[in-house]
């Protein structure tokens, strides 16, 4: 500083802060208008001021002056262990820290010994130089910088950057669908065309389909219910890439629709049949259940998606209504239920009606009564001759009177097969008889047998089921009658 005239001595203020100087001198009685603070610390800065002394006293405090005192430095080294790597339109240079450094920049020409600089600042000891042109040669030189300046510079390294083996695609799905599966991946840098690779087993991948352009695939080739699993790969010029992560997906059918149009109607007293519309042909099975209150129901039996009729013969009570619902399923799962169906499965005859085979047939007969219908199965070898084998409905009856039926339907089993009305004298196989029937192939037939054993009378011709019989009785006189209507009788 410019000592004052007159001034003997100096007295030095220090602080570390601007404007907190302490109150106490860090050194008095300098004689001299220059002092070296020698307790500083190296990174701290300090703020100073000074007032001159004579015998008078002391002067007010100089302007605030600052420094910041530092370890003597030098220039840093260039950084050693350099690498440049060449790549896709890119060269990745790497180097190690030099000492004293604080940061790097980099020189590049794309001749020897021409290198100018073209990156500077960088804190990192990698950098990668983008947007060059494939097959050029480049070359580079570093230096390192610190607060003094910079280095000299490295020696020098080159590379010609060019197109390289794509990496492994990524993001690969799989999503599975009816018979196929599709798989979809993000595009690879520097991929001109994708590999599939597909095995029925985790790991096992072998190559399925090459020369992809897409970044998707349909798989096509592919069995609903077998677990497929899948890697994919990029390929160019160069070479392929490796596997992609693993994906693997199970493809399924859709569900199938349920069922419509359950019906279940009565056979017999112990059977009753389901029949329904299959709505779509995916169904591999169905399930159908039961229930005896409409509202719970258990599973009954499961068939074959083919199926579309069920004989429910499982230990029926009759007269009990019965109700029924079936699904449809397949490997996806089952359809919703379909529409509930119920009837009820008919009595037997109830009494005083009876019903009893006649002369032994080798297949035994049933008959039972079903909404105002008697419903009858027989065997036998016929109604006729001097002996009789069929199944037979029956009441007790006596005097005259007149019995009345329509046959609703008949079984072709014979053209002379008999479904009718009979005044029988006994169960006996040969006992007397009047009797008017429908037959196959002769029309309506009144035949009668006058006396036990004797043979059999028939006089028989037109009509046929379904239609109309009469029988009346009149002491010991039979007369059949035939009808189209119940109206107009012949």
């Amino acid at each position: 500083w410019l000592a004052p005239v007159g001034a003997q001595s100096f007295n030095i203020y220090r602080g570390t802060a601007p404007g907190g100087e302490s109150a106490t001198p860090l050194a008095t009685g300098v004689t001299s208008a220059a002092y070296s603070d020698l307790s500083a610390t190296n990174g701290t800065p300090y703020y100073y001021k000074v007032s001159a002394v004579d015998t008078g006293g002391e002067s007010a405090a100089s302007a605030e002056s600052s420094a910041l005192p530092l370890i003597p430095i030098a220039l840093p080294s260039p950084p050693p262990s350099i690498t440049a790597t060449p790549g896709d339109r890119s060269v990745v240079l790497t180097w190690q820290a030099a000492a004293g450094a604080d940061t790097y920049i980099i020189y590049r020409g794309t001749t020897s010994g021409s290198e100018v600089l073209r990156y500077g600042g960088l804190s990192n000891t990698s950098f990668t130089d983008t947007g060059l042109s494939n097959g050029t040669t480049y070359y580079y030189q570093l230096a390192a910088v610190n607060q003094l300046g910079a280095s000299v510079r490295s020696g020098e390294l080159s590379a010609a950057p060019h197109v390289t083996v794509p990496l492994a695609p990524i993001n690969v799905t799989a999503t599975p669908g009816n018979s196929q599966v599709s798989l979809s991946w993000s595009a690879a840098g520097n991929a001109l065309s994708y590999n599939i690779y597909r095995s029925t087993d985790a790991g096992n991948e072998v190559l399925y389909e090459q020369g992809i352009l897409a970044t998707s695939f349909i798989d096509t080739n592919a069995t609903n219910g077998t677990a497929y699993y899948y890697q994919v790969s990029a390929g160019n010029g160069i070479g392929e890439s490796n596997l992609s992560l693993e994906v693997s997906a199970v493809p399924l059918p859709p569900l199938p629709a349920a069922p419509s149009t359950l019906i279940a109607s009565a056979i017999n007293s112990a059977q009753i049949r389901l029949t329904w519309t299959q709505t779509s042909g995916t169904a591999a099975s169905f399930a159908i259940q039961r229930s005896t209150d409409g509202v719970n129901f258990t599973p009954l039996n499961t068939l074959d998606g083919a199926a579309s009729i069920f004989v429910d013969s499982g230990g029926l009570t009759p007269g009990l209504t019965y109700s029924y619902r079936i699904s449809a399923t397949n490997l996806a799962g089952s359809s919703a239920w379909s529409n509930v169906a119920a009837n009820a499965t008919p009595t037997t005859m109830a009494s005083p009606w009876a019903d009893a085979d006649i002369g032994g047939p080798a297949i035994v007969g049933s008959a039972y009564a079903f909404n105002g219908s008697v419903f009858l199965s027989g065997s036998g070898n016929d109604i006729w001759n001097n002996s009789d084998q069929f199944h037979f409905v029956y009441v007790p009856f006596s005097g005259d009177g007149t019995i009345v039926a329509r046959v609703g339907s008949q079984g072709n089993t014979d053209g002379w097969a008999k479904s009718g009305l009979m005044f029988r004298n006994a169960l006996a196989a040969n006992s007397a008889w009047a009797m008017m029937a429908m037959t196959p192939s002769n029309g309506a037939a009144f035949q009668t047998r006058d006396a036990s054993g004797n043979l059999s009378n028939s006089t028989a011709g037109g009509y046929s089921a379904p239609g109309w019989v009469k029988l009346v009785r009149s002491g010991s006189t039979f007369t059949g009658y035939a009808s189209n209507d119940n109206i107009t009788w012949n």
